[in-house]
């Protein structure tokens, strides 16, 4: 069947569909206009295939344990793939055009080459996927899921380094550049410069910051104090909400000084830091809370049920060397900040 024509061929019978597709040759073949809704095409081989304006809503094309579905080269413009799964699949040069690709899984998919321009990524999954070559610009980007992305076809060169990006990260570069691979490649590695670690703290509490700041950066973590980070003429506001956005940690020093304080800017950092957990999962550590001195850590509310008296802090106080090992190692097991 390597060079079938099937143009306009009914395949709603769910049998047929089982019997003529799963694993077949369908290279080169000439499939337009034709209806697979939730056809099963696992392991089939359809490189080079023509699917233009084809109807692949809930189609299933995900590698299976022995084989992968191969689209590479496959012509899929304005094709609905709305639902489908293409988990782990071959776009190798696909021409994607103004495909909708709403809901679809493409985690661990190879998009090496392939050209999104005009297509819709709608709560689309794009985990683990190899971007190497990619081109042009998706009309519609929102919702987008993914953890982290290779920038080569090989799978070693995996942005980010270490660690995962934070929620809606990935989906802000694609929004903020034309995402050819270079120029998404080179935005994602400006962005993520500010790889660095903001510490949250009150006046009356730098001496013993500064000495939490100079310990972080003995051991190679990039540390960001706004009295040093601030540029003249910098607007201040801007400045540290940017710096909270993309910090890869952030440290709140609590104290007796700071509960004694009835107005404080940290707070207003506080009330940044804690719409960033609200857009986090449950279990990635990203505030760390230090104590200073013996005191309560204040009630702020993260989400229905949590608070951030639940979250696990450190105290400096007790054990200043115990409780710097932890932050240390805590910050380098994951590279964040580390230079």
């Amino acid at each position: 069947m390597a060079h079938s024509n099937l143009a306009n061929t009914d395949f709603m019978d769910a049998e047929m569909c089982m019997a003529i597709l799963i694993g077949a040759n369908l290279s080169k073949a000439y499939i337009a206009n034709v209806d697979l809704q939730n056809a099963d095409l696992s392991d089939t081989q359809l490189q080079d295939a023509n699917l233009f304006n084809s109807n692949l809503m809930g189609t299933k094309l995900c590698r299976s344990q022995m084989l992968a579905t191969s689209l590479n080269g496959a012509y899929l413009g304005g094709a609905n793939l709305t639902g489908a799964c293409l988990r782990g699949v071959y776009l190798q040069e696909a021409v994607l055009e103004s495909t909708d690709l709403t809901d679809v899984n493409l985690e661990d998919g190879d998009l090496c080459g392939a050209n999104w321009d005009g297509a819709i990524l709608a709560r689309t999954v794009l985990t683990g996927a190899k971007i190497c070559g990619i081109t042009g610009t998706p009309r519609i980007i929102e919702d987008i899921t993914c953890s982290y992305l290779y920038l080569d076809r090989n799978g070693s060169e995996r942005v980010p380094a270490h660690g995962n990006f934070h929620k809606g990260e990935f989906q802000e570069y694609l929004l903020c550049c034309s995402p050819t691979t270079d120029v998404l490649a080179n935005a994602i590695k400006k962005g993520r410069k500010m790889n660095h670690v903001f510490i949250s703290h009150i006046k009356e509490d730098i001496d013993i910051v500064k000495a939490l700041a100079d310990e972080l950066e003995k051991n190679g973590i990039t540390v960001w104090l706004d009295k040093e980070r601030l540029q003249p003429g910098e607007e201040w506001h801007f400045a540290i909400e940017t710096a909270i956005k993309k910090g890869m940690y952030f440290i709140a020093c609590f104290s007796h000084s700071y509960l004694a304080r009835e107005t404080t800017f940290m707070n207003e950092e506080l009330n940044i830091a804690i719409e960033q957990l609200r857009l986090r999962l449950d279990d990635e550590i990203w505030f760390i809370p230090v104590k200073l001195s013996d005191c309560e850590i204040p009630h702020f509310n993260i989400r229905s049920g949590k608070s951030l008296e639940s979250k696990q802090y450190v105290e400096l106080y007790k054990d200043w060397n115990e409780g710097m090992s932890r932050i240390i190692n805590l910050i380098k097991q994951s590279g964040a900040g580390v230079q």
